[in-house]
């Protein structure tokens, strides 16, 4: 090997050492996390990486030059130390197993205290050998390092190239976002303001706390029974686009292209002559003949790319570290690195302070806008005067708080647009892609996905705020606007228009449950959709159906499984583990097909956190009650419960689990956690 590569690389005897951690950190890291969520960060990566690479040979410097010292011991067992961290945090990677789902916009796991201790040991094991066979074969350990740092850096290099080769359905960008932004016509305008997560009901407690902006909304109707298309913005965004709703045969990347980027509403305008404008269009898909752009791009301009660079350095460090110091890396919502990387929630409240103070009529063309921000969504980082907050706990009442400030940017948006005399000339639609699912006591938590804001107002309403019953859906959206402007040309959208269609009939709507997470995206499905068919009330559990997929009754069939899941109705959520699945909210119930006025036996094991201390389960089969079981912290308790032949008289029999506490845990993890249940559910 040339000496003089040799020399590059072993400034020092740590030199190995740190060019590893800084090339997994820094470089290799950030590169695989790139690839594997391109669909939610919109840069190339090319880009990023000319903020990562100058901070990358800083740490480099500095973390090689402490072997320079003089004192013998310390120049000794430096290297020995670096080498046996670095080795330390490169198996980290391996052992910590699951930790949670990227969406683009944050990230969660659950960790309870077993995983914890275990996984430190195993890593405490992993740094001392390392140092052991540090001292005793440094230079096979220095070889070793180099050689994976290179494997890194050709991986790093074919990303960068491969990425820049391959990228489809490249957005068309603004030269002036700005101006495109806050440019309206004077004669005809079309604005669709998305806040992601704001639920239905939320709405109307924050309404009814500030009535005076009742007088606000002139002409805007609220439609407090809207469905939701999907259990996340994932599977919603193609339904608002173009009023269909997924199907799980069909592959995904396939669906976003004749939806979002041939089949949307935006587009249908643009062929007839709108310009047009996406915020934050998702799988980089953006309607044809539309200019996309995001709030960073707005608010960092050319130096947009530093914030996903700076979003790639905390998940690789949050990847890289034992589970038990990844509440130091990201808490509550909140990344702990973020210095100068403003929230998601600042930007996208600042996109709409600019909306409101530079709107001008000067375009020739009419406009048509579809707006998605990310103010509502969580982490709850903001309260009701928009002051910017530690993070708080995602609950009902700080989600309140920060859709209080958010709405209230809004109305400064349409105080404006009146000012400016385009108020009548503009239809407009203030919606969710979904709800947060914070739901009231006794609701099941799926209810408030499903249950998004919806207020609509026509060009030239007059009348004043009012509230429908009708039955709406997000499916609705491309029909209603394209019926409002009459400029979609032959293009023809499922739903209807909700301004003049009655709606008042039962509807049916398909709604798609799903744990969103790159372990189960693929390109071509999503894995698996459990559909349900919504009628007459959202709100209520009674009006959800859900088609289950096993009518073979299986006598083991383990939780967290998704063979569980084809019995499981409501109130379930994805554990840890195939053999793990915890419960969200006070309720969880499910179907199986138990022979007729036949005696069965059911058992199981069950656990809770240590935040429902004093648990308890009461189980009722087909309205009859069973039991009421305790169920301690952290133990697997056993329950075995017997089912009376004479309760059992239809082929589907219906188990509901009802649990007295569904508290916060104490991790980063917001929702109420009730029980959870282990190993298979045995019938006898």
């Amino acid at each position: 090997m040339n000496k003089r590569f040799l020399r590059f690389f072993f400034l020092t005897e740590a030199s190995p050492a740190s060019l590893f951690l800084v090339g997994n950190l820094f470089l290799f890291q950030p590169a695989l996390l790139y690839a594997n969520n391109i669909s939610f960060i919109y840069t190339s990566f090319f880009s990023i990486l000319i903020f990562l690479l100058p901070v990358a040979l800083i740490f480099y410097i500095l973390l090689s030059l402490p072997a320079n010292i003089k004192f013998a011991f310390f120049k000794k067992y430096y290297p020995i130390f670096l080498t046996a961290v670095a080795c330390t945090l490169w198996a980290a990677t391996f052992f910590n197993g699951t930790v949670g789902s990227l969406d683009g916009k944050s990230f969660g796991f659950i960790t309870d205290k077993i995983i914890l201790k275990i996984n430190l040991l195993v890593l405490f094991g992993v740094f001392l050998l390392s140092m052991g066979l540090t001292k005793y074969y440094q230079k096979i350990m220095n070889y070793f390092l180099v050689s994976l740092s290179v494997t890194y850096a050709l991986y790093v290099t074919f990303i960068l190239f491969n990425t820049s080769v391959t990228t489809t359905a490249v957005p068309q960008h603004s030269k002036n976002l700005k101006m495109d932004l806050t440019t309206f016509s004077p004669k005809k305008n079309v604005l669709l303001i998305l806040l992601d997560t704001f639920q239905s009901d939320l709405f109307q407690e924050i309404i009814q706390k500030n009535p005076e902006w009742i007088s606000e909304l002139t002409g805007f109707t609220y439609y407090p029974y809207a469905v939701g298309a999907a259990r996340t913005t994932f599977m919603s965004i193609p339904t608002i686009h173009s009023g269909q709703i997924y199907q799980a045969d069909k592959s995904v990347t396939q669906f976003y292209h004749d939806t979002v980027l041939e089949h949307s509403f935006v587009t249908a305008h643009t062929h007839q002559g709108y310009r047009g404008l996406v915020f934050n269009n998702y799988l980089q898909r953006c309607p044809a003949n539309t200019i996309c752009g995001t709030e960073a791009e707005l608010y960092y301009g050319r130096f947009a790319p530093l914030k996903r660079a700076i979003l790639l350095l905390n998940l690789s460090l949050l990847k890289s570290m034992p589970n038990y110091f990844k509440p130091w890396i990201y808490h509550d919502g909140e990344w702990r690195l973020n210095i100068i990387s403003q929230p998601m929630q600042v930007l996208s409240n600042n996109a709409l302070t600019v909306l409101a103070s530079y709107i001008n009529t000067t375009s020739t063309q009419p406009t048509i806008k579809f707006i998605h921000l990310f103010s509502t969504h969580p982490a709850a980082i903001l309260d009701a005067t928009c002051k910017q907050l530690p993070a708080l706990t995602w609950d009902r009442d700080s989600a309140i708080n920060q859709d209080t400030c958010v709405f209230s940017k809004v109305l400064k948006v349409l105080q404006t647009l009146k000012k400016q005399n385009i108020y009548d000339q503009t239809a407009i639609m203030i919606i969710a892609d979904h709800g947060a699912g914070l739901v009231a006591p006794q609701v099941n938590m799926l209810n408030g996905y499903a249950n998004p804001l919806f207020l609509y107002k026509p060009f030239k309403a007059k009348q004043s705020f009012q509230t429908s019953a009708k039955l709406v859906g997000l499916m609705d959206i491309p029909a209603t606007l394209c019926g409002a402007s009459h400029d979609c040309g032959k293009m023809i959208f499922d739903g209807f228009d909700i301004a003049i269609a009655p709606l008042n009939k039962m509807r049916h709507f398909r709604f798609n449950d799903y744990q969103w997470s790159n372990a189960y995206f693929d390109p071509n499905k999503i894995y698996p959709v459990i559909p349900y068919e919504i009628t007459e009330n959202v709100k209520h559990v009674l009006f959800w159906k859900k088609n289950l997929a096993n009518s073979i009754l299986i006598k083991n069939i383990p939780f967290g499984s998704w063979i569980f899941q084809g019995y499981a109705n409501t109130g379930w959520e994805v554990g840890q583990a195939v053999s793990q699945l915890w419960t969200f909210g006070k309720t969880a119930d499910l179907f199986l097909p138990l022979v007729i006025h036949h005696e069965v036996t059911l058992q199981f094991s069950a656990s809770t956190h240590s935040e429902n201390q004093h648990q308890f389960i009461s189980i009722w089969v087909n309205q009859f009650f069973i039991g009421r079981y305790p169920i301690q912290v952290d133990k697997k308790n056993h329950i075995a419960f017997t089912i009376p032949a004479k309760v059992i008289q239809t082929t589907k029999t219906h188990i509901i689990f009802k649990f007295d506490q569904d508290n916060r845990p104490k991790t980063i993890d917001y929702r109420p956690l009730a029980v959870s249940f282990f190993g298979d559910l045995t019938i006898s």
